[in-house]
């Protein structure tokens, strides 16, 4: 028998149909933020990293056995999906033992001819009615409590927020009372937030919302309109944003302008990066006198990044460098002329 096959590469576009050029790709232990091993190769012989980064047609090849958890980010962080997926290779009406974790299809009529294992994602059709399709997120018949619709819009694990200013207020259905540890909820947010935040979910209580690293957040990682993907973290009771949003105030180049600072800067003085991103420095200098061999040299927190030495048939010689300084960090430029001085012809900072 033939069959169709499936493309040997994926392309992950977002919800305009335009390929994530340079998105990312989160293969997870379904449920949780664990990593999982993926291929690049069918004989899963070459590993893919995690995350894997599209190129710039947004594609990749990803092989692997089982059922992943699949979270797809643009180039910037923002969420495109967070969903379950499998190999596809399970077949209901094959006899084999079924696997933890793993996502198993029962048809409309009949029954499946193997008993679903705990923690696998299990969908039985109820009389064969559409709407009466069910996920058993334990594979137990008990469990049966979403329906195909649910499913469809996500409502077990996606919800809208109608929380106020730093205070998230999410609603899932069907309600939940408790969390299990690395359980995934993600949230679009009605107001962005400016301070601390918290989450409540079913009213079942406000939790605090930290970053991985356990700090609290301090305002604009969570932006009106956008989705936020949030981990519950038994340990802590607290939601741990997964997907902070950057604010333009920390990265290079983001809300930054030149300035021309060559009134106020000298060769041979240090500076300091007093703000809250890195700065760009573009620095001209010339010598006063020659024939001599002159140059300069840049140091960044006292170590020497660039040095160059050049010869000067007469003054007037122009020489330049450009570095990024960290926050925090201090920077100079030095002369290294052995004749006569050098000044500064021009001097801009991107800040």
């Amino acid at each position: 028998m033939s069959l169709v096959l499936p493309n040997a590469e994926q392309q992950f576009c977002d919800g305009n149909g335009i390929p994530l050029a340079g998105g990312f790709v989160y293969m997870y232990t379904v449920g949780t933020t664990t990593p999982v091993v993926t291929y690049s190769d069918y004989l899963l012989s070459v590993q893919n990293s995690n995350p894997i980064v599209l190129d710039g047609n947004g594609r990749c090849r990803i092989w692997g056995v089982g059922a992943f958890q699949q979270m797809v980010t643009d180039q910037y962080g923002n969420l495109i999906w967070n969903q379950v997926t499998s190999d596809g290779s399970i077949n209901p009406a094959s006899q084999f033992a079924p696997i933890s974790g793993s996502l198993y299809y029962a048809p409309a009529s009949g029954s499946p001819n193997y008993a679903p294992v705990s923690g696998s994602l299990f969908y039985a059709s109820i009389n064969g009615s559409a709407t009466e399709t069910f996920l058993v997120a334990n594979a137990t018949a008990g469990d049966m409590a979403v329906s195909l619709s649910q499913a469809q819009a996500q409502s077990y694990n996606f919800s809208i927020d109608t929380g106020t200013l730093n205070s998230i207020v999410a609603t899932l259905i069907p309600a939940v009372s408790g969390f299990a540890d690395g359980e995934i909820l993600t949230v679009r947010i009605a107001v962005t937030n400016t301070a601390t935040s918290v989450l409540n979910v079913n009213g079942v209580g406000a939790a605090t919302i930290t970053y991985s690293s356990g700090s609290a957040l301090v305002g604009g990682e969570m932006v009106a309109g956008r989705t936020s993907v949030f981990v519950w973290s038994a340990a802590s009771s607290q939601w741990v944003l997964l997907n902070p949003i950057v604010t333009g105030t920390t990265q290079l180049g983001i809300g930054q302008t030149y300035v021309n600072e060559a009134g106020s800067r000298a060769i041979g003085f240090s500076y300091t990066n007093s703000g809250t991103a890195p700065i760009f420095v573009v620095v001209v200098v010339t010598n006063s006198t020659g024939p001599t061999a002159f140059g300069i040299a840049v140091l960044v927190s006292g170590a020497g990044i660039y040095n160059d030495v050049g010869y000067a048939s007469g003054a007037g010689y122009r020489m330049s460098a450009s570095f990024i300084v960290p926050v925090g960090a201090s920077y100079q430029v030095n002369s290294t002329a052995s004749v006569g001085t050098m000044s500064v012809v021009s001097w801009f900072e991107l800040r």
